[in-house]
């Protein structure tokens, strides 16, 4: 779009961009937007490169560019990016009526969003208000395998082009918004990197236009009602989102998009008029039950609606909401085929069905595999998110390839399983499948690679990454009791982070969390753990299986490389339908168990069929007995929560729930009877992918063809090493010794291949020597003389060193803590290739190198490696690397020879260091020859690292010592790393107006402070559980949890609490302009009165005292007054200052002259 020859942050004269904070899918005002971006670049953007607007290309010296941007679901981060430009109609009689619009929409990241993300082209007469240009200007782009940036940009380019009808009157404006956001639900990160590029605009003028109607003029006056829709545009009570009254029971809104959580309330959230969720998604059509009262935001799941109308009914204490969809079908160039295509989703555009104007028919090619009874089950949707209907009258059991459908209604149609050519007649309903002819293309087999662990080890030690349905009733400690009751040496520890997804747990990072407790990935690292549990959130493996998928796929990877017993068994609980919505209890229970059981097939993980359970207790005793399990919509009563312990416990010991003999005491002998033979016969009746205690695995094993489509057919089995496996894909381990298996399906012309590995438990976790550095420790220094002139001298704590053999970059853990051999002055051409410590012969100033070879299996790259480790509570950052490379041998290699650093935080996964400076490259020499005095070179090379040192995690660098470029890696100089020096930053402490200061005697492993103010959406450190402490700091020899606020004025709400873990303390009332000292016990919080005066610090004879409002020092040159956090609040050059003016809080006064000096604390009441 640009010609600039280098890439810059100012867009084009008549363009600006705008990142929406708040709402997604959503274009601001044109008068709000900025004409500069934030960022560039384009190739090979991290998964976490920084939400905003971006202005992208192949490369910096590119003058190929294109805008757009980056969302994220982080705190104030970008929800979406809307690129806009204004156009001026300049004639003076003439009417615009159409503009011809085309553009390209690029793509430069991948996306692992299931959702997708989606470009929708908006218009608007004044910058504000913006309507849809349609579903011919919306580009949707499916989820892509992962979230990545790729070496070779962009990876694509979608051409859009079409005509816009609009009204320009002459001399007036028109403004154009591309918004690129998330295309359905709430959560916008993991985000695909969209732009748009190449737009060209042409204006067709008219003198007349007769049938132009303005879509302003179709929003009628309202009766105000003062009930608000809130959440689709911020929380706050919007005049766009109020409903009409239109009597005394009925209120409506019109033509709205509506999508991810809201509720209905009036503008102060009264209990007179706040509704929530009634434990289940809102649809499209259907009569939605609200609940009042409660704090359950109501959710459209992963859908976006197109309503006409949403109708507000409260009458005789009962209120519903209904959508109604959006019918009209002027203008549509698509429709989409939903059904087991997708699996029901809504929001899937892979059923897309295109117009073809040639004979006004709607058509495209979809495969339609076969749902639970076999058949392939489908409706028609004009649009995404259930707008449209078109079905029959009754679900139909007969497959047809021809007939009508019937719009409105919302029965299902069927074919049997295949690829079909359809196409529908929006006109009449007809439609028609033309089934594609196929062959087998493939065979794949799941699990691919499975640890089997047939023997316990002698101490279980359990982990749980949870959410709130464990956390209730407090499973683990059910568990250990029952274990400790049956005689079982077992621990489970769980880490509970409240209604929230497991990316949620993975985006905690790699050490402390927010809360300054060791997040998950840190607890995965920090024992061998036996059994580690994975609990998704309790609705996203039914709405969302594509989302569940790659978040156990994320952490099953994770264990199997990080933790220290990389043969954990994993179990996954499946989770329940909930209760209220009793009408589709059995169906979502088994779609739970069919995504649920695909996951299991696909990783080789462990589940403990908890839905089953609750199926079983409602198939046998009805829904009143099975409310019984229930706590509220979701949440486990205690007898349900010792029946899923229950499961748990035989699932890991390999015994029958009903063995069991301990229960506690909140529920009765009989219901505990009842539990456990519940728990038994799910066991029992459940068939799992793997079964540890049994050496069994049940392999799965398809046949597609070149749709994806699964094709029937013969396939045989074959397993080696004297492993068993039957016509079916169970195999058998022979034994329980450690072993690898090959596993062999053959079928369709094809061969797909497994492998099972025996595995023991590993039970010690060994210790690595590391370099720790954190706020008490920011700077390190290593020479490496320490380490003597030996030939195997022993690497200083935390350094490694390896000689590389291939082309891969190399594990930390490979590296040895030894060099092979040592020496310096005079190295011959011929010298030992491998790892050396460098010296001039018994010099004590020592350095830690090595040199390549072209020799069969000698060295090839020498890397030298450090591991440091964080044990504050303090990240370091901006770190300054120095050291010196020295070269102890020339080297005539004409490519000559390269020292690149490299970082990784598993010390597997490099990344090369931005930071050129750091990097350093050496000619060719002359000669391969030895210096008679060495070091014969010293290259200094000082910059700053890439990444920072979290609390609780590990850093890993890497110096590569290696040719340059070819495979010729003889005649190599002999290189050494040497003085190294590194330095971190203590990031500030957060500045702010006033702060609360807890004495925290509550007993929580951590601290939030969530705080609001007259209206509960007045929430000024963000949402629950608000804000971490920014600091810690002793006050006469108190440490108190710092939190900052900028509120000067007003009366609001504290709530400490445990950081989202189920306990909170009672309001605490607080006005805004002064500091607070608190001290908050387990059970309320009360101020704190300090002392009026109190010394601290004296030198000389200086006297500072108060005389009214006035502090006096003789013989002073200067009075200063600073506060807790070590600001000068005033100053005077004199001895005397004032302070009456001062708001209530702790300061400390200084006065000093020549010599002398006073420091005194003083108390503003």
């Amino acid at each position: 779009m640009w010609s600039d020859n280098t890439p810059t942050l100012n867009l084009p004269e008549g363009w600006r961009v705008d990142r929406n904070l708040t709402a997604l899918r959503k274009v601001g005002k044109w008068n709000d937007a900025v004409t500069d971006v934030m960022y560039t670049g384009g190739a090979n953007l991290a998964s976490n490169a920084k939400n905003g607007t971006w202005n992208w290309g192949p490369d910096d010296s590119s003058s190929d560019r294109a805008v757009g941007g980056l969302s994220t679901t982080v705190s104030n981060g970008t929800r979406c990016v809307s690129y806009m430009t204004k156009l001026k109609n300049e004639d003076d009689v003439k009417i615009i009526n159409y503009l011809d619009i085309s553009y390209v929409v690029e793509k430069y990241r991948l996306g692992a969003n299931a959702a997708g993300f989606s470009v929708q082209l908006y218009w608007s007469g004044d910058g504000e208000k913006w309507y849809s240009a349609g579903e011919s200007f919306n580009t949707y782009f499916p989820a892509d395998a992962s979230t990545a940036g790729v070496a070779v940009v962009p990876v694509s380019q979608t051409e859009v082009g079409n005509s816009l009808r609009v009204h320009v009157e002459p001399k007036k404006d028109i403004y154009l918004a591309w918004n690129i956001s998330v295309a359905s639900g709430s959560t916008p990160d993991k985000a695909q990197g969209l732009a748009i590029d190449d737009v060209e605009i042409q204006a067709s003028f008219t003198d007349k236009v007769d049938d132009w109607k303005d879509p302003s003029e179709d929003v009628p006056e309202i009766n105000h009602s003062g009930i608000y829709m809130r959440g689709q545009d911020g929380w706050d009570a919007s005049d766009e989102w109020e409903f009409d009254k239109i009597d005394e029971t009925t209120f409506v809104l019109r033509d709205k998009i509506i999508s991810g959580t809201f509720k209905i309330a009036d503008a102060s959230w009264s209990a007179s008029c706040n509704y929530g969720s009634n434990g289940t998604n809102i649809v499209m059509d259907m009569p939605y039950e609200l609940k009042a009262g409660v704090d359950g935001n109501i959710s459209c799941g992963p859908n976006v609606f197109n309503c006409s109308l949403i109708t507000l009914t409260i009458k005789d204490g009962v209120a519903t909401l209904l959508l109604s969809a959006n019918e009209d079908a002027e203008g549509l160039t698509s429709v989409y085929v939903i059904g087991d295509n997708n699996g029901w989703n809504y929001m899937d555009a892979s059923g897309i069905l295109k117009y073809d104007a040639s004979d006004k028919l709607f058509k495209g090619r979809v495969s339609m595999p076969a749902g639970s009874d076999g058949l392939s089950r489908w409706m028609i949707y004009q649009r995404l998110g259930m707008a449209g209907a078109w079905g029959l009258n009754e679900d139909s059991s007969l497959p047809s390839t021809e007939g009508t459908l019937i719009k409105g209604k919302k029965c299902n149609a069927c074919v049997e399983p295949g690829t079909y050519d359809i196409t529908f007649d929006l006109q009449t309903g007809g439609y028609t499948f033309t089934k594609v002819s196929s062959a087998v293309s493939s065979l794949v087999i799941n699990p691919v690679e499975t640890i089997l662990v047939p023997e316990l080890p002698s101490k279980i030690k359990v982990l749980s990454l949870n959410n709130s349905l464990i956390y209730y009733n407090d499973q683990d400690v059910m568990f250990n009791d029952i274990a400790k009751g049956e005689g079982k040496v077992a621990e489970w520890t769980k880490h509970t982070l409240l209604g929230k997804p497991l990316s949620t747990h993975w985006n905690e990072g790699e050490g402390l969390a927010d809360d300054g407790q060791p997040g998950a990935k840190m607890l995965v690292r920090s024992q061998p753990w036996s059994h580690i549990i994975l609990q998704e959130q309790s609705s996203l493996p039914r709405t969302d299986p594509e989302t569940f998928r790659n978040n156990v796929k994320l952490w099953v990877e994770y264990i199997r490389q990080r933790c220290p017993n990389p043969n954990a068994v994993i179990i996954m609980p499946v989770n329940w339908a909930y209760a209220g919505d009793w009408g589709n209890f059995t169906k979502f229970n088994e779609l739970f168990i069919a995504n649920y059981s695909k996951v299991a097939a696909e990783f080789g993980i462990v589940l403990c069929p908890v839905a089953n359970a609750y199926q079983a207790v409602y198939d046998d005793k009805g829904a009143v007995a099975a409310e019984g399990l229930f706590l509220d919509d979701r949440h486990p009563t205690a007898k349900a929560t010792y029946m899923a312990a229950c499961m748990e416990y035989g699932l890991i010991f390999g015994t029958d729930p009903l063995d069991i003999s301990t229960h506690p005491t909140s529920i009765s002998s009989a219901e505990a009877l009842e539990m456990r033979t519940y728990a038994s016969n799910a066991l029992k009746g459940f068939i799992q992918t793997v079964d540890h205690h049994s050496g069994m695995i049940n392999f799965d094993a398809r046949m597609s063809d070149e749709f994806g489509m699964d094709v029937e057919g013969d396939i045989t089995f074959h397993a080696d090493n004297g492993a068993t496996i039957s016509p079916e894909g169970v195999f058998k381990a022979p034994d329980c010794n450690e072993a690898v298996y090959n596993v062999t399906a053959n079928g369709g012309g094809f061969e797909a291949k497994a492998v099972v590995m025996v595995r023991k438990a590993v039970e010690k976790m060994d210790i690595i020597p590391s370099v720790d550095m954190s706020a008490g420790n920011t700077h390190y220094i290593q020479n490496f003389d320490e380490i003597g002139d030996a030939a195997a001298a022993r690497l200083p704590k935390g350094w490694r060193v390896q000689g590389q053999q291939d082309g891969e970059l190399p594990s930390f853990y490979k590296g040895v803590e030894n060099t092979t051999y040592a020496g310096g002055v005079s190295l011959p051409s011929n010298a030992k290739n491998g790892l050396w410590n460098f010296g001039a012969s018994t010099s004590t100033d020592r350095a830690v190198g090595g040199i390549t070879t072209g020799v069969a299996g000698g060295t090839r790259k020498v890397n030298v490696m450090l591991l440091l480790t964080n044990s504050g509570k303090k990240k370091l950052t901006d770190i300054s690397l120095s050291y010196d490379i020295e070269k102890y041998r020339k080297g005539s290699n004409p490519a000559g020879f390269d020292v690149t650093l490299f970082y990784s935080n598993d010390g597997v996964n490099w990344v090369e260091n931005s930071d050129e400076n750091l990097n350093h490259h050496f000619d060719a020499d002359d000669v391969t020859a030895g210096f008679e005095v060495v070091p014969g070179e010293t290259v200094s090379k000082t910059g700053f690292l890439s990444a920072e040192l979290i609390p609780g995690a590990e850093l890993y660098l890497m110096w590569q010592i290696a040719v340059a470029s070819g495979n010729n890696f003889a005649a190599a100089p002999a290189l050494a790393i040497d003085n190294v020096e590194i330095e971190g930053q203590l990031p500030p402490v957060p500045v702010y107006d006033w702060h609360i200061y807890v004495d925290d005697k509550t007993g929580y492993a951590s601290m939030g402070a969530y705080a609001y103010g007259a209206l509960t959406t007045d929430e000024f450190w963000g949402g629950w559980p608000g804000q971490a402490p920014i600091d810690e700091v002793v006050i006469d020899g108190t440490k108190y949890k710092v939190f900052g606020h900028n509120r000067s004025e007003g009366s609001y709400n504290l709530i400490l609490n445990n950081w989202n873990n189920g306990s909170q303390l009672p309001d605490f009332v607080f006005e805004g302009g002064r500091d607070y000292y608190l001290l908050a016990t387990s059970d309320k919080v009360t101020e704190k009165t300090l002392s009026d005066v109190r010394e601290l610090e004296e030198q000389g004879d200086m006297q500072l005292f108060f005389k009214g409002d006035t502090l006096i020092a003789d013989d002073s040159d200067i009075i200063a007054i600073y506060d807790m956090q070590g600001r000068e609040i005033l100053r005077t050059p004199n001895g005397s200052l004032n302070v009456g003016n001062l708001v209530s809080g702790i300061y400390v006064a200084k006065a000093s002259g020549k010599d002398v000096m006073k420091v005194i604390k003083i108390y503003i009441e």
